[in-house]
């Protein structure tokens, strides 16, 4: 990653228990790492339930949708910081 990056770890479960991280290299290039602990499998399927129903919607938040194709494009913007929130669409 390049300096000055934002690195997000969001629902990892146990996957990483044994993962290691090199910390000098975070410092080194001044990145933010955040996390998020998602709590258990029963409030991601909420979450889902409320999207797909239409209790709540993403729409205000995604700013911006690309393919990964234009990725090139989804990190123009990101570095510009003048949007809500860029989504990949697979």
């Amino acid at each position: 990653m390049r300096g000055k990056g934002k690195i997000g770890l969001v629902g990892i479960g146990n996957s990483l228990h044994n993962a290691t991280l090199n910390i000098l290299s975070i410092i080194e290039k001044s990145l933010q790492l955040q996390s998020v602990l998602v709590g258990n499998m029963y409030n991601m399927y909420d979450s889902i339930d409320f999207i797909t129903t239409h209790k709540i919607s993403l729409k205000p938040i995604v700013t911006h949708k690309f393919s990964l194709e234009e990725h090139k494009e989804a990190f123009k913007i990101a570095d510009s910081q003048n949007y809500g929130k860029i989504a990949f669409i697979f």
